[in-house]
């Protein structure tokens, strides 16, 4: 399980949100038509941040079952 206390995870339509409350962090992930990828749409926030929202928004991608695959760098 992947730690969320200080994050919220949340879906829009084939969006995955994550943002940190209290900062102006924030990372979108969207579906990719036809695709068991995820898109970055929009990447606000430092490094550790943003390396972090990616693991959450593939564990949740997992769960919705758009994704049976962790995507990463060198890893596609």
């Amino acid at each position: 399980m992947t730690d969320t206390k200080d994050v919220n995870v949340e879906v829009r339509g084939e969006d995955i949100i994550i943002t940190a409350p209290g900062t102006d962090h924030l990372v979108i992930y969207s579906k990719c038509d036809g695709s068991v990828e995820l898109s970055a749409r929009k990447l606000f926030g430092p490094l550790d941040f943003r390396v972090r929202a990616w693991t959450l928004a593939n564990h949740k991608a997992r769960e919705l079952g758009w994704s049976q695959r962790v995507f990463g760098p060198g890893n596609s």
